[in-house]
């Protein structure tokens, strides 16, 4: 009888046996001791989570301290206090690198903290102007060097983020953001070389190119129904077409864009943009159908979150045609009994029993 195991256990597994391969180790008269040693990540996390925490309270306190006295500080020594502490911060992570290495994470990310708030205390001590989302430009690009060079995956994920905020400027501003263009090829590249081709990485990325490829559409006033249907479509793309190196990151990446977008393809308002009232609904009722086959052939092929779209689907359905007949209260019992029978179904899938 076979033992039953996670994919994520199967490739750990494969790893090992080609590493132990490759030293030509006699598994039946070898000790495993002699050729691992058992870290306590444990300790380690508690330890890292304990010095970032403590980083970034110096952090705020060393600007409360300097927004207090605010007024009694000139603007040129402002800038000095904020140009030195990033320094001080860097220098004092640089040195600590070998002894401490905890503490010289902790270092450098205040460096990197400190960095992005002076962006925004500057520029309001000397009245700069321009816009707050440029500033998170700004930011992004000033902590991009120290991701590279640390390869840390939470300051890499900080620069996406700061990236994805300065794009929002195409809805909330109406600007378009051409750095964007540029930025995530980019990312992607650097994933690829410097970070190892991290699948954490690669979905942050994926979320930043989804996210302004959708906004691009609607800044150029693309009507709205082609906007979802091509990103589904993508979508599908990227989840039976993964590239050898990327497979495990590009299904999850492709499950979650045919996954939101094929729900809203379920509504007839999407399908209005383009059809009439009656044909919408017809349309979207027969999308919904295919689309639901789809995840259930997910499911039976083994995929667990084909299990979540299903029960959103569901829950999608149950919510439309039951809100406005059924007494509030019955509509959240029967609602919470849905969503732990998914639950439950999902953990037993997940912990492989039948």
């Amino acid at each position: 009888m076979k033992r039953q195991i996670t994919s994520a256990q199967k490739k750990f597994l494969q790893q090992e046996l080609r590493y132990l391969t490759s030293k030509h180790i006699d598994l039946a008269n070898s000790n495993l001791d002699d050729y691992y040693e058992v870290a306590d990540r444990r300790s380690n996390t508690t330890v890292q989570v304990v010095l970032s925490v403590g980083a970034v309270l110096i952090g705020i306190g060393f600007l409360l301290f300097i927004a207090s006295n605010w007024s009694a500080i000139s603007s040129y020594s402002k800038f000095f206090i904020i140009f030195i502490g990033v320094i001080a911060f860097y220098f004092a992570g640089w040195k600590t690198e070998a002894v401490l290495p905890k503490t010289s994470r902790a270092l450098y990310y205040l460096g990197a903290f400190l960095f992005g708030s002076g962006i925004f205390l500057i520029g309001q001590t000397f009245h700069l102007g321009g816009d707050v989302h440029n500033a998170f430009l700004f930011w992004a690009l000033g902590i991009f060097p120290l991701a590279v060079y640390l390869k840390d995956q939470a300051v890499m994920t900080a620069t996406i983020f700061f990236i994805f905020l300065n794009s929002t400027q195409l809805l909330l501003v109406g600007e378009y953001t051409y750095f964007v263009l540029i930025a995530i090829p980019s990312l992607y590249l650097v994933n690829h070389v410097v970070f190892q081709k991290a699948k954490w990485i690669f979905v942050c990325i994926s979320g930043l190119f989804v996210f302004f490829t959708h906004c691009s559409f609607i800044f150029f006033e693309v009507n709205q129904f082609f906007n979802v249907l091509l990103l589904f479509v993508l979508g599908l793309v990227i989840y039976f077409r993964p590239f050898a190196d990327y497979k495990q990151s590009m299904k999850l990446v492709g499950q979650l864009m045919f996954g939101g977008y094929g729900i809203v393809l379920t509504f007839p308002f999407i399908w209005e943009r383009i059809f009439s009232n009656g044909t919408s609904g017809v349309l979207a009722i027969t999308f919904a159908v295919l689309f639901a086959s789809l995840i259930l052939w997910l499911v039976r092929e083994g995929s667990l979150f084909s299990i979540f779209l299903l029960c959103c689907v569901i829950f999608r359905f149950y919510t439309d045609i039951s809100y406005d007949f059924l007494p509030k209260s019955l509509f959240f019992i029967v609602g919470g009994l849905i969503l732990v029978v998914f639950g439950y179904w999902f953990e037993r899938s997940r912990r492989g029993v039948a």
